[in-house]
């Protein structure tokens, strides 16, 4: 029947012949002539002629069938606006993820266009020979045409309908680049399969429910649905480094698919319930607890994936040895004196290249301050990552290198460091390192760490469409060994190198005196260098007035050196140039007032300082200058205030560690011609004797020959406060004295400590509770420094017992059963390293709990609890930072030690099974 027939005869020839001409065959007249009849049923034809308008050039219509001829707009109609609120913002989220260049065809991309790209993905696959069933997607296409249909009123004269199958091209494709990922093309596929299972009721909604404003509210949440789902596969894909990250972040990508595909059944139920619901008021009803639950299950998702992210955080945390207390220690200490003398640092923000370094722009990625020794680097350093963290926007890493911390300036150390901070910026990436470093069960070596390292820093950025810009700061790199300090710089350009292939772009800061070797490395890359010598106008002025108000503070020590205010004056003016008269002037004065002995211990302080494994407090570095000399009677501590002899070079840290004022002070130390020349191989000696001597001393003092009374006068004067030190280095500081210098000379005072050990071990059964006979001599005698030893038979076989057991605990540590540290039995009488420790230990708890002792006063019974609290708690861990630093009580050495046992948790969100003690049992 022609559509004329239902015109009446009054109507215009125009209008007329505009519906003559919806009488051609083609499929669009046909649904459009079908449309009209029903509404010239509905609405008066005044009605009709209102809201009739012409033909634009194009229509969401014709995107939908993939036609190109003019097509007429679908007759207006009321939308509701918190429909066209909730499409705006799904929509407005994807196009800010999607890149531009990526987005500029959506808008005449046809689903007909997305149907041909997915038989070209079929015929690409075919000939890879990994075919996937692209078959699957058609009931995804015909859902989504009769969606479109439903959401059209809702998208008229906006972008907004390709949108919803447009994506669909650019992710498949995106998913088939490398044929070794077939396996997250498939994942894709089942995903987006998934969402066909909720669009065909679109096919039986009528017209006049389209119109209704809950029914668009509806359709509109599905729109947003389909279009996060777009969002979350996008990010997956275009990611850097997602192939690399594929096996562990898409769990939870697939858990946030799971809940949209959820919240696309519930929304479909709603509508199925709303097209048949008669009373109004509970479709209402049905439609806001929806809306309720859907934000509960956002919330409920996002505090299950951030639980099991903090789980696994620290399980890597513990399995890795890493401990960040250390660089906020260091951070704090040098940032303090930024604080303290405000403006100081002022000019060098004002600086070009410092300038260009911190715009959120690509340019000027390397920047190297160079300056000497006392030109403020360090403090010039924490100040722009102070300034940079204040702004809230920008990432920023950084690792301070400190010789008064040895393990700052290890490149493995530097790697965790760096590796732990990017870390924190993403699940995903904590995600990865859990199954490589926990599940995998892969060593932590340097290689490992490198390249994990380079992954995370290529995939940092969480929109595949924007660079993510990423400040790393190094300072004091020229503190590290030559070979690490190439290391480093290696590491630096690679980190440099990744904005050619990843979305990350990294702007490093390097502060450090210039070294050849760093000259070397760096000589031929683009580097921008701000040398402190050409700023010496900008730099004097501030270095004297920071100098001036920090010798003003021991000026009374310094004036009775015979130092005058013409003195400090001209301190503060030279402190930034070489130091070497003023050091030997401070130290003439210093030395000039001692006698022989005070000399001695002053130069025994300062090789401590010098060459210790790690800072030693002053309840350590007293114990330590009292068995320097080899005797384990020994029965008193030497004098606190004898670190006050060191005042001018010295400073002392909260936690009662020391160091020099400078790293200058260490290298004039060890300048031929100075009056306390510090001779390396005389302090390794001189410590290594301490070391051992404590140990004997320990287990003289268990031994029956000595009343319980004596033992805890003697610990609690803290002459035995060296000896978690002790424990934890006497085999590493013997081997080096010996393989240094002369060597271990027969009948010297180290050869008679390490004699006496040796002879109290030899006949002493074990009693730990592992065994080493599955140790290989090769793998027990690897260090070629016990060769040194072979002429001292007891001694060799007591170092090398040592290692032996050291590996073992080692191994018995990376066991799958997780099962934890080694103990050794608690006994009355010690007979090795490892009971002496726990009787030690347990004597210091012990004296916590008493108010009183007979012979020592109520000050230094208080003072004791404070100084060596944390040595009764250490961490059995061996390598861990904390089996030196310790606990203040065994709850927190408990929690901390769990994080080394490794224990698995189930990846998957929700599981009710506790963690699991290997890899074999979690599969």
């Amino acid at each position: 029947m022609r559509l004329n027939n239902f015109l009446p005869k009054s109507c215009s020839a125009s209008l007329r012949s505009w519906y003559d001409s919806l009488s051609q065959p083609c499929g669009c007249c046909v649904l459009l002539r079908s449309r009209l009849r029903n509404i010239l049923v509905r609405y008066p034809l005044v009605h009709l002629c209102i809201l009739l308008r012409p033909p634009p050039k194009s229509s969401n219509w014709s995107a939908i069938t993939g036609t190109r001829t003019t097509k007429i707009m679908p007759l207006a109609a009321r939308s509701s606006l918190e429909a066209r609120r909730i499409i705006h913002e799904a929509f407005k989220g994807l196009e800010k993820i999607i890149s531009p260049s990526e987005a500029k065809d959506f808008n005449d991309t046809t689903l007909q266009n997305v149907q041909d790209a997915a038989l070209e993905i079929e015929s690409i696959l075919a000939a890879r020979q990994s075919l996937r069933n692209m078959r699957r997607l058609s009931p995804l296409f015909e859902g989504i045409k009769c969606y479109a249909e439903t959401i059209e009123v809702l998208c008229n004269g906006t972008p907004y309908l390709p949108w919803i199958w447009a994506p669909i091209k650019l992710i498949l494709k995106a998913s088939i680049v490398s044929s070794d990922y077939t396996d997250a093309f498939e994942k894709i596929i089942k995903a987006y399969s998934g969402i066909a299972e909720s669009l065909p009721r679109f096919q039986i909604i009528s017209y006049a429910l389209r119109n209704d404003k809950e029914m668009q509210q509806v359709l509109a949440v599905f729109y947003a649905d389909i279009l996060t789902f777009h969002k979350e596969a996008y990010i997956f894909v275009r990611r850097s480094g997602w192939r690399t990250l594929f096996l562990t972040s898409w769990g939870r990508f697939q858990r946030r698919f799971d809940s949209t595909l959820e919240d696309l059944r519930k929304h479909g139920r709603l509508i199925d319930d709303t097209a048949s619901a008669i009373n109004l008021s509970e479709t209402v009803k049905m439609s806001q607890n929806l809306r309720a639950w859907r934000q509960e299950n956002l919330d409920k998702l996002k505090s299950l994936e951030d639980e099991e992210t903090a789980k696994q955080y620290q399980s890597i945390i513990g399995c890795l040895k890493i401990d960040e207390t250390e660089q906020l220690a260091i951070f704090d200490a040098i940032s303090s004196e930024g604080n303290k003398y405000e403006g100081t640092c002022d000019w060098v923000s004002r600086h070009i290249h410092i300038r260009e370094w911190l715009k959120e722009t690509p340019a000027t990625d390397f920047v190297w301050v160079q300056g000497n020794p006392g030109t403020g680097k360090s403090v010039i350093a924490t100040q722009l990552v102070k300034f940079l963290q204040s702004s809230g926007r920008a990432m920023v890493t950084r690792h301070f290198c400190t010789y008064t911390h040895l393990s700052s300036i290890q490149y493995e150390t530097i790697l965790r460091s760096l590796l732990v901070q990017l870390m924190r910026t993403s699940s995903d990436l904590i995600a990865h390192a859990y199954a490589e470093f926990v599940i995998g069960k892969k060593l932590p070596t340097s290689q490992s760490l490198e390249q994990l390292l380079l992954a995370f820093g290529g995939a940092i950025s969480p929109i595949p469409s924007e660079s993510r810009l990423i400040y790393l700061v190094i300072d004091g790199l020229d503190e590290c060994d030559p070979d690490q300090q190439g290391r480093i710089a290696n590491l630096l350009e690679k980190l440099r190198g990744l904005r050619s292939s990843a979305s990350s772009v990294f702007k490093i800061l390097l502060c450090s005196r210039r070294t050849l070797y760093l000259e070397k490395r760096l000589r031929k890359r683009t580097v921008q260098v701000v040398s402190m010598t050409n700023e010496k106008g900008s730099i004097e002025p501030a270095i004297r007035t920071y100098a001036k108000q920090r010798l003003r503070a021991i000026r009374y020590r310094l004036f009775q050196m015979g130092l005058t205010d013409l003195d400090l004056r001209d301190i503060s003016i030279n402190i930034a140039r070489k130091a070497d008269g003023i050091y030997a002037r401070i130290l003439a004065q210093l030395t000039s007032r001692f006698d022989q002995r005070s000399v001695e211990r002053l130069r025994s302080i300062l090789g401590w300082i010098a060459f210790a494994k790690r800072p030693l407090t002053k309840a350590e570095m007293r114990s330590a200058l009292a068995f320097s000399w080899g005797d384990h009677m020994v029965e008193e501590a030497v004098p606190r205030h004898i670190f006050d002899f060191g005042a001018p070079l010295l400073e002392e840290h909260p936690d009662t560690t020391y160091s020099f004022v400078h790293i200058s002070v260490k290298e004039y130390l060890q300048t031929p011609g100075c009056i306390l020349f510090l001779d390396q191989s005389a302090a390794i000696h001189e410590q290594a004797t301490a070391t051992i001597t404590c140990l004997v001393s320990g287990f003289w003092i268990f031994s029956e020959q000595l009343a319980d009374d004596t033992r805890i006068l003697r610990i609690v004067k803290g002459l035995h406060g060296l000896h978690i030190y002790a424990n934890q280095f006497w085999l590493e500081c013997l081997l080096d004295a010996v393989s240094t210098g002369s060597g271990l000379v027969h009948g010297s005072i180290l050869h008679r400590a390490a004699q006496e050990l040796a002879n109290s071990l030899r006949h002493q059964p074990s009693t730990l509770t592992y065994s080493t006979s599955g140790v290989p001599e090769s793998t027990a005698s690897r260090d070629s420094r016990l060769q040194c030893l072979k002429e001292h038979s007891a001694i060799y076989e007591m170092a090398r017992k040592e290692l032996g057991e050291r590996v073992t605990r080692a191994r018995l540590l990376m066991t799958e059963d997780g099962a934890g540290t080694p103990k050794a039995s608690l006994i009355s009488s010690p007979n090795n390293f490892q009971s002496l420790l726990l009787a030690m230990q347990s004597s210091i708890r012990d004296i916590l709990t008493l108010s009183a002792i007979s012979g020592v006063s109520p000050e230094d019974l208080d003072r004791f609890k404070k100084e060596f609290r944390t040595s009764a708690f250490t961490c059995r861990f061996p390598n861990c930072p904390r089996a030196a630093l310790g606990f203040p009580d065994e709850k927190s050495q408990c929690e901390h030690e769990t994080r080394h046992t490794q224990l698995i948790n189930c990846v998957i969100i929700d599981c009710q099974y506790p963690p699991f003690v290997s890899t074999r049992a979690l599969r």
